[in-house]
C-alpha cells in the first residue's frame, strides 16, 4: 500500500507486511545514474541491501559504492536482475537494449 508519502517515508512503507513486522530487502539496481543513487540512499536508511549495476560493468561501480557505503555491492546486470525486486533507472530509450539481454525473470 503506497499512502502519498515522500521520501524517507515511502521506502519505509514499502518495509512494512502484515503485523508490522519490518522486511529487509535485497534490491536490485539496474542503472546507477542520480535516480539510482537516489533510491539507494533512501532504501539504506530503513535497512535493506542493494545490488547495483551499469552497462559499463561492476569494476566501473567503485565511486558509487564507496560514496552510497556499506550495503551496496556492485554486480552485473545480470546479478542485478536476479533479485526480488528490481528497479529500472535507466533512460527511456535504453529500456529494449538493457531488458532483451536478460534472461527470462524466475521470481
Amino acid at each position: 500500500m503506497f499512502r502519498s508519502l515522500a521520501g524517507e517515508d515511502r521506502v519505509h512503507c514499502m518495509t512494512k507486511c502484515a503485523g508490522d513486522k519490518d522486511i529487509t530487502m535485497d534490491i536490485g539496481i539496474i542503472g546507477a545514474g542520480s535516480v539510482a543513487q537516489a533510491f539507494a540512499r533512501h532504501a539504506l536508511k530503513v535497512g535493506h541491501t542493494m545490488k547495483i549495476s551499469n552497462s559499463r560493468g561492476p569494476n566501473t561501480l567503485g565511486d558509487t559504492v564507496h560514496t552510497l557505503g556499506s550495503g551496496v555491492t556492485a554486480v552485473t546486470t545480470e546479478e542485478a536482475a536476479a533479485c526480488e525486486l528490481v528497479v529500472l533507472a535507466v533512460p527511456w530509450d535504453d529500456v529494449v537494449g538493457v531488458l532483451t539481454h536478460l534472461p527470462v525473470w524466475s521470481k
